[in-house]
């Protein structure tokens, strides 16, 4: 069951054919609506599989645009600590500057005049005013620095703020292509079950119109024979009546059908022991099933392909699959994959009489 992602998830309601028949709007006459309708489950089962695929695919995406996000936000955090710690740095070194700036103007140029006199030596006086200088440069020069930390800070806070924006524009809309592929997915296994339903229905009524068809035949023999055993002149008994012809395999039909998807096995399991102790062979004509005794024989058809097995193994153990087969009779029955099959158990001449 195969398909890809499609942007198109409301089209459910496109598969006119299948809600018809569904709904018994369409009528179906014989095989060939039949067939239809098996191709029609075989195409849903298709873009069921597609769609959990796809739905998987869409859930890691939402746990990495989760973490992504989350990582996001520790980045903006540590940024705006640091940008605190810039704004704290700031403020002290405007603090710092104003106060000299103040106590600049107490002094006057005279006190500081005054300062400089008071020097017992040119060389003194020569570091007071280079002490005052420094002490006035250092004071702008922290200013500025801390002010580009702080541009800098926020610049890179914007930009991460962008990105959570963009992360979370992207999380929105995989949670929105999320949601309406699960309303689609539950729609297509709603219908791919009433589809299967509905080709029971009618398997089963095709089963009971062929066996009314058969008591009529057999009937109509049994008249024919009395009819002519009454004309056979005395002492001749009636012709004896042979069973029809066996298909061409050997085998005799039981009428007991089945039918669903069906998958296969092969060279993975080759040369190892089957359910039954039979060794598997890909090329074999075998089949596994988790219901059917071992020993069973299985007449399998896909279309105007057929394919007698033998039950020796169990599985398959996926939930919808009715039958595994070897490589060899997914070959004859011409499929690579998954294909929707019919069944009937069949025996072989020995077991009869």
């Amino acid at each position: 069951m195969n398909l890809k992602h499609r942007r198109c998830l409301r089209s459910l309601g496109a598969a006119g054919l299948t809600a018809a028949l569904i709904l018994g709007s369409v009528p179906v006459a014989g095989a060939a609506g039949l067939d239809a309708m098996r191709d029609e489950a075989q195409a849903v089962a298709d873009e069921v599989t597609s769609l959990e695929r796809s739905l998987a695919a869409l859930r890691s995406e939402q746990i990495r645009l989760a973490a992504s996000i989350e990582r996001t936000g520790a980045e903006l955090a540590v940024l705006e600590s640091a940008r605190h710690d810039a704004q704290a740095a700031f403020d002290d070194a405007s603090e710092r500057y104003a106060r000299r700036a103040v106590e600049a103007y107490k002094d006057g140029a005279n006190e500081r005049l005054a300062l400089l006199l008071s020097a017992e030596s040119m060389g003194e006086m020569l570091t007071l005013a280079e002490a005052t200088a420094v002490g006035a440069e250092q004071d702008v020069r922290a200013l500025r620095r801390w002010r580009r930390a702080r541009s800098s800070i926020s610049s890179a806070e914007d930009a991460i703020e962008e990105r959570k924006a963009r992360l979370l524009e992207e999380q929105a809309r995989v949670e929105e292509v999320t949601a309406e592929i699960e309303q689609t997915l539950e729609g297509r296994r709603v219908a791919l079950d009433e589809l299967v339903v509905r080709i029971d229905d009618l398997e089963a009524a095709a089963r009971r119109e062929a066996a009314r068809r058969a008591a009529q035949e057999r009937r109509a023999e049994a008249a024919q024979t009395s009819e002519e055993a009454a004309t056979t002149p005395s002492g001749a008994g009636p012709e004896k009546v042979l069973p029809r012809e066996p298909p061409k395999s050997g085998f005799i039909g039981t009428g007991v059908t089945f039918e669903g998807i069906a998958s296969w096995y092969g060279p993975g399991f080759e040369g190892q022991p089957t359910a039954s102790g039979d060794i598997f062979h890909a090329d074999g004509l075998t089949a596994a099933s988790l219901d059917l005794p071992l020993g069973t024989w299985l007449r399998v058809t896909r279309g105007a392909r057929s394919v007698t097995v033998l039950v020796n193994d169990r599985g398959p153990y996926i939930e919808g699959r009715i039958l595994d087969l070897s490589q060899g009779a997914a070959e004859i029955l011409g499929f690579t994959g998954l294909a929707w099959v019919s069944a009937e158990i069949v025996f072989p001449p020995r077991r009869l009489g």
